[in-house]
């Protein structure tokens, strides 16, 4: 049986944002690689880039944009590595 998952229970910005304050290397991390790890065709990574600059990004761009922290996690992650990393072919 598949579950169904509720609009009201989805993760969003102020919810990432009050793991990422508290502890950016547990919850933060894990939820930011997870987000990239199944969007990384969004955007282009110099090769030289570590998680740690990536998770700082994600966390800089939702304090930057405190005004959209009611929205869904995941769109904000990737906005933030798509404004960072953009691709030269704009995908």
């Amino acid at each position: 049986m598949v579950g169904t998952v509720q609009a009201d229970h989805m993760t969003t910005g102020n919810d990432l944002m009050r793991h990422c304050l508290a502890s950016p290397d547990n919850f933060c991390a894990g939820y930011i690689v997870g987000v990239i790890d199944t969007s990384h065709t969004l955007f282009c990574f110099p090769h030289e880039v570590t998680k740690g600059e990536i998770i700082d990004i994600a966390i800089v761009y939702l304090r930057d944009h405190s005004d959209k922290l009611g929205m869904y996690a995941p769109n904000l992650v990737i906005n933030a590595m798509r404004a960072a990393f953009p691709c030269k072919d704009a995908r």
